[in-house]
Order: structure tokens, then C-alpha cells, then sequence
């Protein structure tokens, strides 16, 4: 009988967008099979908390005897599948693969097409095809077996109750929200943001813009704060409102963002932007957008020629959003998706020797950095 391994590596807050994937897809094949949960890091994840997963922290100076482990919790569990959601997990747990024989795929959860070091591995699953073209025209992952399974959301309408946003929502006509981490990463896509609310502020009065987000950048939050002096725009940072702050997206009229929390939009029936760094501007998601945002699994790297953002036409298509977010984005489907895939995987080879030694020194100093 085949038990999966579902795996996510943390360095800080563990509110990524890929702690909750993995945490979804592990609670959704609970259902029906059985699984692990495991949270590899530097600190644990409250997401891993709160679904009860074990917890391995490891340190750089302890790599070896952190496999050694990790095998023994493998070999004890029974494990036959390992989905890994990340680099850093999977750079553990390739080696617990290849001495086990265990079957082992590796998902890139989205993010940029990597400038320099991606593991080699067996069996990969891409978010977007924007990924699965790079790595289809990449000598190195010539011989991986390649997939393209969309980012995937649970169906969850929960409604938090916030009084900070009860009294802005109250205060303004109509409200845009943006969750976001806070970092050089996010700087720009935050910029074209702000520059988005101030178009629409102009047309529609009594607006406001409302920044829920983890700070991970004191410098970036120092930026960030400089910006939206004197405008009205609102930024919250503290615990209450950066865990779960899907559940506090019913509170606005237009929300912008990149990833699981635009795809959380949909889910919620909200009208939706999503920043593009490249056009600086916020594309609507619509009929017409859908399938260029789509295919870079919504992120800032979207780009639609000749593009404006015209506020007059920010309004939520009901029929369509929902019909995408059913066919391309219900998590409902991923065991059968999935299933096939772990079926066909392979363990890791021992032809990639030299890139699990290169793969081992890329995270020993991402953790060294910490």
C-alpha cells in the first residue's frame, strides 16, 4: 500500500504561498490515502501547526545527520511517494530517495525561471507553462519527466471579522486590497500598485488601498511606508491580519495581486488585477487576460501589449470567474492529477551525483545566510 510524503522547507514565517499549496494538497489526498506531512527548516510553519505535520529543524552545520534521520523517519513510516514543494526540502530528501528507493517528484511552485541553480530532477511538475517551456528548452532537464498541473486552490469561503478593516470599509466607497509580502522581491509590483490606486482614486472618490502583508525586508518596509505617506492607503503587518489573510479578502471591492492570493480572488468572486512589472500597470483579469495571466501563473512577469488600466472598467464577471476557477483552479481534482504522476515517478538517480553535491552546497549557504 503506497503512503506519500508531502515535504515544504521554512526559513522564517513559513505564510508563503508554497506552505499553503503543500498544506492543501496534503489535506486534500488525507481524504482518500495515506500521507505524511513534513515541514523541514529553520522555523516551523503555523500552517504545519495547524495540520498537525512532524517538524524536522535543521541546521547547515548538521546536513549529514539530518538525512540520516530523515531516512530512519521514512523507512519507519513506510513511506513510497515523496512530494517535495521546494528546492531547499528537496535537496534532503532526494538523498533519503536515492538511498531507499523511493519515488520522488518535485514541484517548482512559481517564481521567476531560476537565473542560475535548479536541481536535476527525475519527475518535475511546473506551475505554468512559462516554467515548463523553460525547462523544456534546457539542456540540463532534457530527460526530466516534465508537467504542467496549475497552482490549485481549496474551495473556502470563510469570512474573518477585522475591526481595523470593518472601519475602513465603513469610512470609503470602495475599497482595493493587495496581500503581499513585503520585500525586494514584491518592492516593484507594490509601486505599480500604489500607482494603480492613484488612477483609480482619481475616477472613483471616497477609495482606499489596503496593504496586508509579512514584512521580511526592514528596509523595503521603511520604503514602502515612505511611499503611501499622505495617501489614503493602509498598511497592516501585525499577526492577526497576515495568517490566513485570504479569509479577510470579502472586505474589498477590487483586489490586486500575483499568485495563490489572486487565485484566492476568483474563489471569493471578487474582481480581480494583477500587477505587471513589466507593462507597470494592473491588467483586469477577464476573458481576454485570463489565459496571458494564466500562463505565467499570475504573476508580475504578465504582459499584455499596448495595455492601460481603465478604472471605468473594474467590475467582477461572475460567470467566467467562477467557470475558470472550477476548471483550472479547484483543488477538488488534484488526486486524480496527481496520482498518475506518482505512479510513473522515479527515484532519484545516481547519475546525478554531482548536482545533489551542487544542490547541497546551494542550500547550505541559503541557510548559512540566515
Amino acid at each position: 500500500m503506497s503512503k506519500k510524503l508531502f515535504v515544504f522547507f521554512t526559513f522564517s514565517h513559513g505564510l508563503g504561498g508554497h506552505s499553503y499549496s503543500i498544506t492543501s494538497y496534503y489535506s486534500e489526498f488525507k481524504k482518500n490515502s495515506e500521507c505524511l506531512l513534513l515541514n523541514i527548516g529553520l522555523k516551523q510553519s503555523p500552517l504545519n501547526e495547524e495540520f498537525s505535520g512532524d517538524f524536522f529543524k535543521v541546521s547547515a552545520i548538521s546536513f549529514l545527520r539530518d538525512v540520516r534521520r530523515l531516512c530512519r523517519y521514512a523507512k519507519l513510516n513506510q513511506v513510497t511517494e515523496i512530494l517535495c514543494m521546494d528546492n531547499q526540502s528537496y535537496a534532503y530528501l532526494r538523498i533519503v530517495s536515492l538511498l531507499l528507493k523511493i519515488r520522488i517528484v518535485l514541484v517548482k511552485p512559481g517564481g521567476p525561471n531560476p537565473k542560475r541553480y535548479f536541481p536535476k530532477a527525475p519527475t518535475l511538475v511546473n506551475f505554468s507553462y512559462e516554467s515548463d517551456e523553460y525547462f523544456s528548452s534546457s539542456n540540463k532537464h532534457k530527460d526530466c519527466t516534465k508537467y504542467v498541473v496549475s497552482n490549485r486552490i481549496q474551495r473556502c469561503k470563510t469570512k474573518k471579522y477585522s475591526e481595523a478593516l470593518s472601519l475602513l470599509r465603513e469610512r470609503n466607497k470602495f475599497v482595493t486590497l493587495r496581500i503581499s509580502r513585503i520585500s525586494e522581491d514584491y518592492l516593484k509590483s507594490l509601486m505599480v500598485t500604489i500607482r494603480a490606486f492613484e488612477d483609480i482614486s482619481r475616477v472613483i472618490s471616497d477609495s482606499c488601498l489596503i496593504i496586508i502583508g509579512v514584512v521580511e525586508d526592514d528596509e523595503c518596509f521603511v520604503k514602502l511606508k515612505k511611499m503611501i505617506e499622505g495617501k489614503n492607503i493602509h498598511l497592516l503587518t501585525d499577526d492577526e491580519h497576515i495568517f490566513k489573510s485570504k479569509e479577510f479578502i470579502h472586505y474589498c471591492d477590487f483586489y490586486i495581486g500575483c499568485g495563490r492570493s489572486a487565485m484566492e480572488a476568483l474563489m471569493y468572486n471578487k474582481a480581480l488585477g494583477v500587477p505587471s512589472d513589466i507593462d507597470d500597470t494592473v491588467i483586469i483579469f477577464n476573458e481576454e487576460t485570463a489565459f496571458d495571466i494564466g500562463r505565467v501563473n499570475f504573476s508580475p512577469r504578465v504582459q499584455i501589449k499596448n495595455y492601460t488600466l481603465d478604472p471605468t472598467k473594474i467590475k467582477t464577471d461572475s460567470v467566467f470567474n467562477q467557470k475558470y476557477f472550477d476548471e483550472s483552479l479547484e483543488i477538488s481534482k488534484i488526486t486524480e492529477i496527481y496520482v498518475p504522476i506518482f505512479n510513473s515517478a522515479k527515484q532519484e538517480r545516481v547519475t546525478n551525483f554531482l548536482d545533489i553535491i551542487l544542490g547541497t552546497a546551494v542550500l547550505y549557504k541559503q541557510i548559512l545566510v540566515r
